[in-house]
């Protein structure tokens, strides 16, 4: 309904101007926008239909007067009843007909289509590419069963496809020389492929100080592609130093004895302790296990001292009384008087 009513009152109002106009003249003024020349001319304002001339251009169709520069409103004969003047804008529509070229590169790297008119020469794009192939040229079936030879463009629009070889993958080795850590496996890929360093070997009393370059650890590796030939990276080890801890059970102090793993350890002084004799030095601390010092162990360690309580003589000079028999005891036992 509502539409049936904005319809009604447009047709109202087009016969109102029409009734004031009357049959008058409208000048029409053309805007060629780059077509042949043409004249100007003044037309009756009651004309059901005119035939306005039209202009050419050169590889382009001529597509109509519209009433404003940007043609988006195409003239119509209602435009003579609400103007004395009018100026027309020529549309163009390009005759030349263009194509395009799609390419498929079937898991390649993309290519940008080719767009050109029919006829004009068109030469190959860059190939593309693909890890771990060979491109193979352009085809123009899916199947990859008929070649495309690029001469001109073709009338119709096209898509290509890419043909892939697979190629042997050129691959290298780096092994590894963990000079007495433990073990590396070998790491073999190909080419210029990222590559990233393995878990770092272990090695008794020593820390692991990274991979080297040559056997003398002057130049440090570092992990980044495969290389284009295979190597051998040697390990660099630190030493460690550890210490040896004394526990004296009651003597006196015994500095403790810090070194690199392996080197000689030679005893330190023995302590002392009033009324004992020491007994060297344990591993534990129930005294069950004697230590030898022979070379520094992987590991910081305590060492406990043992101690045998002496026994002394307490001898009697009786001067003229009867024999009074000697009492031997252990150091600081109770002594009864005899």
């Amino acid at each position: 309904m509502r539409k049936f009513l904005m319809l009604f009152t447009s047709l109202l109002l087009v016969f109102f101007i029409y009734s004031c106009t009357g049959t008058g003249e409208v000048s029409v003024t053309f805007i060629e926008n780059g077509g042949t020349e043409v004249e100007d001319i003044t037309v009756n304002s009651s004309s059901t239909s005119i035939n306005f001339p039209e202009p050419t251009k050169e590889g382009f169709t001529f597509d109509g007067w519209y009433l404003d520069e940007d043609l988006t409103e195409p003239f119509t004969i209602a435009a003579l009843l609400t103007n004395t003047t009018l100026t027309l804008y020529a549309k163009w529509a390009s005759s030349v007909l263009t194509y395009t070229i799609t390419f498929e590169p079937n898991g390649g790297s993309a290519v940008a289509a080719i767009t050109g008119e029919a006829g004009s020469t068109v030469t190959a794009p860059t190939n593309p590419t693909k890890t771990g192939n060979t491109f193979g040229g352009w085809y123009i079936d899916a199947l990859l069963t008929t070649p495309y030879i690029f001469t001109t463009m073709p009338e119709s629009n096209i898509t290509l496809y890419a043909k892939w070889n697979v190629t042997v993958a050129d691959t290298k080795t780096i092994t590894f020389e963990s000079n007495g850590g433990s073990v590396v496996s070998a790491i073999t890929l190909e080419v210029g492929l990222s590559v990233t360093a393995p878990t770092a070997p272990t090695k008794v009393g020593n820390t692991f100080g990274g991979w080297y370059s040559d056997a003398l650890l002057t130049t440090p590796y570092t992990f980044t592609t495969m290389p284009a030939e295979n190597i051998t990276l040697y390990a660099k080890w630190t030493v460690n130093n550890y210490t040896i801890s004394f526990e004296e059970n009651g003597g006196t102090d015994v500095t403790n004895i810090t070194q690199a793993y392996l080197s000689t350890v030679a005893a330190p002084t023995a302590p002392t302790k009033v009324g004992n004799t020491f007994g060297g030095w344990y591993s534990d601390a129930l005294l069950t296990m004697p230590y030898t010092f022979t070379t520094m162990p992987a590991e910081n360690i305590t060492l406990y001292a043992k101690w045998t309580v002496n026994n002394y003589t307490i001898s009697f000079e009786e001067n003229g009384g009867a024999d009074v028999t000697n009492i031997t005891q252990a150091y600081l036992s109770v002594v009864t008087a005899p």
